[in-house]
């Protein structure tokens, strides 16, 4: 016996002579395009994390794997790749599939894993759904895993997945199973329909009833998450006798409660409805950052350049039926019922011998007897356990005593009794997390014609590396599909925008991507700062997009390519050539926003409605190609930095909760709507965010900077808007500075609660390019008048041209200790009462001080360019003055000025273009101000900066 503390008692006399319909497994359904970065792997770890797939007796040891027909449109997460794109080739159809790929994968683990094929989509050349040419196309997929991987499919749906109209019964019967009859594929047999929310589910039992033909062609009746009394299938259809299963649950992250749940609902599934198999969505969470329901499957493995991979409670879950019983094990219907709670139990046995197992889920405290009869083995038991805290941990073996055995289990608990042996909580090496690699870059010319390359995820069309057209030589990606089909999911006014997401980081905040284009018909586009998607959302939240079209026509919009409202600024380039080879490049650095076309800029916007997410590529549903991808940081003036909601130095105080979901920035976000609720970000910059979420349960917060109230902000919205910025500093002085948010409580009418939820915090980071060394150096001076602070050394690096620095004497000097070596070629002073200083030196420090020049008066402002020179400290040491010397600013700067203005590495017409834009302006007192035009750092933009920038 174990004894684990128990609440109830239950005795199970089960019969082995009398049985049930046959377990047929619990498998994986890999669709959506959720597992479309595994094939990306390294090895080992490829191979490790598909051994916790597949692998017998190893970890989930999946018995069934279904996998996407995919039509090159977006059905969850992303679209996988078709087939035959044309009618012409479902003759010779395109293997390079890495859905087929992972069934072969399975296949070579355990052969006699189950496979199974289902339609999301169909391309436009079918016609439609319920066509010959779909019976067609359908029937190609099963030659392409034959002839291009040796497969042998067992299955394939007679329907579309959740589809709310069901099964077309006449075309099952009259077009998909002759026709996979006649390219020799009888074996294979027909499940169907698929359904998912239906008013009258397992409907087409009911049809295979009255129809003969019908039911001659229906070998197993399928339905999606069957959770209550309402989904359960009558007692005559299950009298009926045909196979029934639940062919879709949730993974669910997972997490302790998905591996709960495939035990569970496998029970409970047979108890209710004699329904033999589940399936769950998905195997893998192998989708890229940022993309809608990434974090759905049983393990995870998104991070292909590190090899990283996590292993999940959910795979253990699994492992407690599939370790335990196999396709073909016969339920004893005895030994199937309800514990307490949702609690319950199953028991299989062997179809030809006397083993058996029993599979239990204890939601409370349970005390299990159970009575052995007909045959059942009365050996050696042996018991694994699963909890929150350990997963598949084995216990003490038990011994039966006059077929007679009790077990005690313990509340929140998986149990697996077996008289079988060979199970094992299997373990591999896991390689080091690491981020994207970055800047990065892709020519494609690595690959062959046909391949996908590496990392890149199809969100809408399917993108494949080609020849290059338009008289280029070499490789380049393409979209190949020439026109959408029949696709499954909701926005049809988008789905025409095809859409390919570039690697990399949501929270990737200051950067530039660039792509040569070729503009075979309609537009393309590059875009930056994209959003987190939302449910089927493959034409939206692309960030921020440059449009480009083939008769040079331009647009940049803002999450959508396809609506006017949406629209930041258009125009037209002129003398365009659609029939070359063009460069297209867009860059975001803080709220600005820069288009560029050939080099050449061609617009800027200032938007503060996102400040990060990865990038992407895509454009109509044309043949177009890109090339020569590259995606770096840029800095300019002003970078922001991105944390999540709860870095190490944030303070909450009072009720707050926290909440995982893939649409959140960093995955999470953290609410509350308890009044009085704090959180507290402190960052070192001038300016700082609070990103996070408007609904329409959502209320008022106020806001403090550094302990001041500010505003109250609403953050109520209708409809959800996820990642956006709720509230942003003005500028401050550099330096130690505090947000506070707090939640009052409130709301406005409309709104259905008072909840604040935080997703991020952002701050301007102290690395500004081209900006004032002084700013980030500890300022110190021979005296300071009358030894009052208020006239402190310190005041001339504070950035505020209203405090000041006041001597004591007329003889004196003031330093600035960067505490590392920098290198400077020019220094302005900012004086109080002009020309109190006669005679000056720019000093630094190298082992001894030097002098970098010399002046004699400074008026209101006086700007010293000289030969670069390098030290730990800069010095302004003042010889002569007519009364004592007084400073409100001693900047340092590293050069006369960085004329590489748009951060792209070169000096070209683009930085005259920005030097042009801001040509007279007064008052750039900082490096922002004038886009770093103000080369001289003098606060204007004039001749002598042109002078600069020429030479």
């Amino acid at each position: 016996m174990i004894f684990c503390g128990c609440a109830s008692a239950v005795t199970v006399n089960v019969n082995g002579t009398v049985v049930g319909r046959a377990f047929e497994g619990i498998g994986a359904v890999s669709a959506g395009g959720n597992s479309r970065l595994l094939i990306d792997y390294p090895e080992p770890y490829r191979s490790y994390v598909l051994d916790f797939l597949f692998e017998p007796k190893f970890g989930a040891n999946f018995h069934h794997l279904k996998v996407e027909i995919g039509s090159g449109q977006n059905s969850t997460s992303g679209s996988e790749p078709c087939h035959a794109l044309s009618a012409s080739e479902i003759t010779n159809p395109n293997s390079e599939n890495y859905e087929l790929w992972l069934m072969s994968e399975a296949i070579s683990r355990n052969p006699n894993t189950i496979l199974d094929c289902l339609m999301w989509g169909v391309p436009k050349w079918t016609g439609g759904y319920w066509t010959q040419n779909t019976a067609n196309y359908l029937t190609s997929f099963i030659k392409a895993a034959h002839d291009g991987w040796g497969l042998n499919i067992d299955w394939i749906g007679g329907c579309i997945n959740e589809d709310g109209g069901g099964a077309n019964t006449s075309w099952l019967k009259y077009n998909l199973r002759p026709t996979l009859n006649a390219a020799g594929y009888s074996s294979v047999k027909i499940q169907s329909e698929e359904g998912k929310n239906d008013s009258l589910p397992w409907t087409l039992l009911d049809e295979c009833m009255s129809d003969s033909a019908l039911n001659a062609v229906v070998d197993a009746v399928t339905y999606h998450y069957i959770e209550d009394a309402s989904k359960w299938p009558s007692a005559a259809q299950i009298a009926w006798g045909k196979p029934m299963w639940d062919s879709e649950q949730q993974a669910s992250g997972g997490d302790w409660s998905s591996a709960k749940n495939a035990v569970r609902t496998m029970n409970r599934d047979y108890i209710m409805g004699r329904v033999t198999k589940i399936e769950l969505w998905c195997p893998i969470d192998s989708a890229g950052e940022g993309v809608f329901l990434t974090d759905t499957g049983v393990m995870k493995a998104d991070t292909p350049w590190s090899g990283n991979y996590t292993v999940r409670p959910a795979i253990w879950g699994v492992a407690h039926y599939n370790q335990f019983a196999e396709p073909g094990w016969k339920f004893i219907d005895s030994g199937c019922g309800n514990l307490t709670g949702n609690g319950n139990y199953a028991f299989l046995k062997h179809p030809t011998t006397g083993d058996w197992s029993m599979i239990i889920y204890a939601e409370s405290a349970e005390s299990i007897t159970v009575n052995l009869a007909g045959g059942l083995s009365t050996g050696t038991i042996h018991v694994w356990k699963s909890t929150s805290a350990n997963q598949f941990v084995q216990q003490a073996d038990i011994i039966p005593t006059g077929g007679s055995f009790t077990i005690n289990c313990s509340a929140d608990s998986l149990y697996s009794l077996t008289t079988t042996t060979g199970q094992q909580k299997g373990n591999h090496p896991n390689a080091a997390a690491s981020a994207f690699p970055y800047p990065y870059s892709e020519d494609f010319e690595s690959y062959t014609a046909g391949d996908m390359p590496k990392y890149f995820s199809d969100m809408q069309g399917m993108f494949q590396v080609q020849n290059c057209k338009g008289g280029r030589s070499g490789l380049a990606l393409q979209q190949m599909v020439p026109q959408i089909g029949y696709g499954w999911g909701t926005e049809t006014e988008y789905r025409e925008q095809m859409m390919i997401v570039i690697p990399g980081s949501m929270s990737w905040n200051d950067y530039e991507i660039s792509t040569d284009v070729y503009i075979e018909a309609g537009e393309v586009y590059a875009a930056v700062r994209k959003g987190h998607s939302s449910w089927m959302s493959t034409g939206l939240y692309c960030g921020y997009a440059f449009v480009l079209k083939k008769d040079g026509d331009w647009r940049l919009c803002f999450d959508n390519t396809q609506d006017s409202t949406k629209m930041l600024n258009r125009g037209t380039v002129p003398g365009f050539d659609g029939s070359k080879w063009h460069n297209i490049k867009l860059r975001c650095i803080g709220e600005r926003i820069d288009a560029y076309v050939d080099g050449v800029h061609v617009c800027r916007v200032i938007d503060s409605q996102r400040f990060a997410g990865n990038a992407c590529i895509g454009g109509s549903s044309d043949l177009n190609q890109y090339d020569n991808i590259s995606v770096k940081p840029v800095t300019g003036c002003i970078g922001w930095e991105m944390v999540n909601e709860r870095p190490p130095n944030a303070s909450y105080t009072g009720s707050w909760w926290t909440f995982n979901g893939s649409w959140y920035v960093f995955g999470d976000c953290t609410y509350s709507d308890i009044a009085a609720a704090t959180a507290t970000f402190p960052f070192y910059g001038r300016m700082g965010q609070v990103i996070g979420t408007t609904r329409n349960d959502c209320g008022y917060m106020d806001v403090y900077v550094d302990n001041v109230y500010k505003t109250t902000i609403d953050t109520y919205s209708n409809p959800a808007v996820y990642g956006g910025v709720l509230y942003q500093t003005q500028e401050l002085p550099l330096g130690n500075h505090t947000i506070k948010i707090v939640v009052t409580g409130q709301k406005r009418t409309a709104s259905a609660n008072e909840l604040v939820i935080l997703e991020a915090f952002s701050s301007t980071t102290n690395h500004e390019i081209g900006g004032n060394l002084a700013l980030s150096a500890t300022a110190s001076a021979s005296s300071f008048y009358q030894n009052d602070p208020t006239w402190g050394a310190n005041k001339v690096n504070d950035a505020n041209y209203t405090s000041r620095w006041n001597s004591y004497t007329n003889s004196c000097w003031l330093e600035l200790d960067f505490g590392r070596q920098v290198t400077f070629a020019s220094a302005r002073l900012t004086e109080y009462e002009n020309n109190r200083i006669t005679s000056y030196r720019i000093q630094y420090y190298d082992g001894a001080w030097k002098d970098a020049c010399s002046g004699t008066t400074v008026g209101d402002s006086k700007v010293d360019a000289f030969p670069a020179v390098t030290g730990t400290k800069a010095r302004l040491y003042i010889d002569a003055a007519t009364n004592v010397p007084s400073i409100y600013e001693f900047e340092v700067y590293a050069a006369r000025g960085d004329r590489d203005l748009d951060s792209d590495g070169e000096i070209g017409l683009s930085d005259l273009a920005i030097f042009c834009d801001n040509w007279l302006e007064q008052g750039c007192n900082s490096c922002c101000g004038c886009d770093g035009a103000d080369l001289l750092h003098d606060n204007k933009i004039d001749f002598q900066d042109y002078a600069i920038f020429a030479e």
